[in-house]
C-alpha cells in the first residue's frame, strides 16, 4: 500500500491509525495531548468508498447519513446530531450554535453553487473554491473552529475531482465521519454537473488520535 494514495477510506484510516500509533509510543503524548502527524498528504482513489468497515472503530453509517443531512440543511443548531454525537454539545456559543456545519457555510453567498457554476462555464477553471472559514469572525470561534478549511472541486476529463484542506482532524471520530460526508457532497456535485467521481485528496496540518482512542486494537 502506498502511503500517500489509497484505494478506500478504511485503507487510509487503518493506515494511518496503526502509522500514528507506531510513531508515538504509548507512554507519550506529542502534541497538545494527542499522537500526532503533521502536513499529511494522501489521495483516496475511489472516495465512494466509503464505509468504515473496521470492527475495532464501530463506526456507524447512519450517523454519518444524519451528519451529511444536518449539513445539507445549514442549520447551525446542531440538535439532531447532538443526540447521537454529545461533544457537539460541548461546541455550541451562548447562542446554541456551532461553526462547523459544513452547509452553512456552503450556503453563505451561495459558495456551492457559485463553484459548480464555474465549472460548468469554464471546465478548466481553478477557481471553484469553498471556505468553511471566516478571519473577521476568529473571534467566535472559542469553542468551536471548522477542522476542515477550504474545499478545491476541479474537473478532469469527465469526472469530478476534490481537494480538502484541513487544519486539524480527529482520525477516529473526524476524518471517518468528515471523508463519508465530504465523499457524499462530491458525488451530488457530479451528479449536478452530469460528470463522474474521481480522487479525492487530503492535506491535513495536524492528523491527530486523542488519548481515549490509543488503545482501541489491544
Amino acid at each position: 500500500m502506498n502511503k500517500n494514495r489509497f484505494f478506500s477510506a478504511q485503507q487510509a484510516f487503518e493506515f494511518y491509525y496503526h502509522y500514528i500509533i507506531a510513531s508515538h509510543p504509548f507512554h507519550k503524548a506529542n502534541f497538545a495531548g494527542t499522537k500526532a502527524v503533521f502536513n499529511e498528504a494522501f489521495t483516496i482513489v475511489n472516495p465512494l468508498e466509503n464505509l468504515i468497515e473496521t470492527e475495532w472503530r464501530k463506526w456507524k453509517e447512519d450517523y454519518a447519513k444524519l451528519e451529511y443531512e444536518w449539513y445539507l440543511s445549514g442549520n447551525r443548531d446542531p440538535a439532531i446530531v447532538e443526540q447521537h454525537a454529545k461533544l457537539w454539545t460541548g461546541m455550541k456559543d451562548e447562542f446554541g450554535f456551532v461553526n462547523s456545519n459544513y452547509g452553512y457555510w456552503w450556503k453563505q453567498n451561495n459558495q456551492l453553487e457559485n463553484a459548480l457554476d464555474l465549472i460548468r462555464k469554464d471546465p478548466e477553471t481553478r477557481r471553484a473554491v469553498v471556505v468553511h472559514y471566516n478571519p473577521n469572525e476568529v473571534q467566535n470561534y472559542g469553542k468551536d473552529t471548522p477542522c476542515n478549511i477550504v474545499l478545491n472541486f476541479y474537473r478532469l476529463g469527465n469526472e469530478l475531482n476534490l481537494t480538502i484542506f484541513a487544519r486539524s482532524i480527529d482520525l477516529v471520530y473526524g476524518f471517518c465521519n468528515d471523508q463519508y460526508c465530504f465523499s457524499r457532497l462530491q458525488l451530488d456535485c457530479a451528479d449536478k454537473l452530469g460528470l463522474t467521481v474521481g480522487i479525492s485528496s487530503w492535506f491535513i496540518t495536524n492528523l491527530h488520535i486523542y488519548p481515549k482512542h490509543w488503545y482501541l486494537r489491544t
